[in-house]
């Protein structure tokens, strides 16, 4: 029931413009793979935007927890994300309001959820589930805000506290539990309860038990999801051995490294993009330093900035020669 109420929510904010700038946007990524020359046309449809880039946990491989991103950190003021927003929302069909940091540390983070949702677009928001005490889960009901993502890595303290330093797994499963009770209490149908497994060694065993955790506190789904590792050698003890939730494997020489083969393709260069909490234009949400800024939102057009050439050129490298990017080295 509650994924067919996330469905007509999703429905409820498609239109005529939004449909034809999601065909401009496809056919021109499918031509630029077909000629390797970077062609656009539309805008992006799917855009992540940062209300905080900083954390309240410490988790192993999250720069912003660690305090190790290279770029300011800080929070989006509301009057910044009106100014982007507004550059956006015609073609937007979905907004995730999160990249590096909780969004919760932002204080104004439900009117952004307001302005977002009265701008007509599918609005999801991800969480560590920290801050779901009552006067938050009463402002998420009524924010109608369409999704919201739980970072849910462990069914018990020792196996979750692993991963997610300076957690507390009880206050994460009770806010959930009282969430899903509060939503059910109001009548309401909105925001749809998504739980993220990453999968790691040490909880892997854990699959089908945070499938059942996940159902007895109300959830509407359990993703279980690839970890990204840094520094493969020395975190290989984090590395799952069933293959299928590792993005890792051993060569020859026993030596670890990605498992996928970096095609010269990502739909992401044309489809979505990412914009941190002082309006920098990144490509991607693996860009966690915003290393390739391709312009500023609150300075420039974003029409300008999509099609500008920085950008164009780091399609061009894409369609090319995609295993010198950097930050596509350890991506799916």
């Amino acid at each position: 029931m509650k994924n067919w109420a996330n469905i007509i929510s999703f429905s409820n904010s498609i239109t005529i413009k939004k449909l034809f700038n999601l065909f401009k946007v496809e056919s021109s990524y499918y031509l630029s793979v077909l000629l390797k020359k970077p062609i656009v046309w539309g805008k992006p449809y799917s855009i992540s935007i940062e209300p905080a880039s900083f954390c309240n946990l410490a988790c192993e491989f999250c720069p912003a927890g660690k305090k190790s991103l290279s770029r300011p950190s800080g929070v989006i003021k509301t009057i910044d994300f009106c100014t982007i927003i507004n550059q956006v929302y015609p073609e937007l069909l979905n907004l995730f309001l999160y990249f590096q940091g909780e969004p919760f540390l932002n204080k104004d983070i439900f009117e952004i959820i307001g302005i977002s949702k009265k701008s007509g677009i599918y609005t999801v928001l991800s969480t560590n589930g920290h801050f779901l005490d009552r006067e938050n889960i009463r402002k998420l009901i009524e924010s109608k805000v369409d999704k919201l993502i739980i970072s849910l890595d462990g069914t018990e303290e020792e196996t979750y506290k692993m991963y997610r330093k300076n957690g507390d797994f009880f206050k994460v499963t009770s806010g959930i539990e009282q969430l899903s009770k509060f939503r059910k209490e109001s009548g309401a149908s909105l925001p749809f309860i998504e739980l993220q497994f990453l999968v790691f060694s040490h909880n892997q065993q854990q699959i089908e038990d945070i499938k059942k955790l996940g159902q007895y506190l109300g959830a509407d789904k359990v993703s279980l999801k690839t970890a990204q590792i840094y520094n493969y050698e020395e975190n290989r003890s984090f590395i799952p051995s069933i293959k299928k939730f590792s993005r890792y494997k051993e060569d020859n020489n026993g030596n670890i490294q990605p498992k996928s083969v970096k095609r010269n393709t990502c739909p992401r260069l044309w489809n979505s993009t990412v914009i941190t909490w002082n309006g920098n234009v990144v490509p991607c949400c693996f860009d966690k330093n915003a290393d390739f800024v391709m312009g500023n939102m609150l300075i420039d057009n974003f029409e300008e900035i999509w099609n500008n050439t920085q950008y164009q050129n780091f399609r061009k490298q894409l369609l090319t020669n995609r295993k010198t990017l950097e930050m596509c080295r350890n991506c799916l």
